[in-house]
């Protein structure tokens, strides 16, 4: 942080951060300049990224939130605006089946291969012990989640 000094005291200046707009589709902070180019790359990659993804994982299209509040002096607020914005990219997030945490659902797929049950197995551990021994096991919920 800056100082600005005087001869009786010194304060620290208060350096102001530029605007910044919150992407409704990713939840990355742009500048209100950039955020105008930024958001149709974004949107082209999130249909490439979402058409790669298995039929149940997919989405829809995210839509891009209407926010029509106008200050005094004629400008969006920018606060209201990045709040919608911040809850439509989080509303893009998948919970995984098995421990309820949410992911981006390319990511989703990682998470998985290795997700612990909630008594700290591994889901694939747990079915593959299953199928060689042949064992029922008893536990509904886990039945539920092969």
């Amino acid at each position: 942080m800056a100082l600005r000094c005087t001869k009786r005291n010194c304060k620290p200046a208060m350096i102001r951060r530029p605007p910044t707009i919150i992407c409704y589709i990713c939840g990355r902070e742009y500048g209100t300049k950039s955020i105008a180019i930024h958001e149709p790359q974004c949107l082209k990659k999130w249909h490439n990224e979402n058409n790669l993804l298995p039929k149940e994982l997919r989405r829809s299209e995210p839509k891009k939130p209407e926010v029509r509040t106008i200050t005094a002096k004629g400008f969006y607020d920018l606060d209201a605006l990045n709040e919608a914005a911040w809850t439509s990219a989080l509303s893009q997030l998948v919970p995984c089946n098995i421990c309820g945490r949410t992911f981006l659902p390319d990511r989703l797929i990682v998470h998985q291969r290795s997700c612990c049950l909630p008594g700290g197995g591994h889901l694939w551990l747990e079915a593959a012990s299953l199928i060689i021994t042949g064992v029922r096991y008893q536990n509904q919920h886990f039945l539920d989640m092969l």
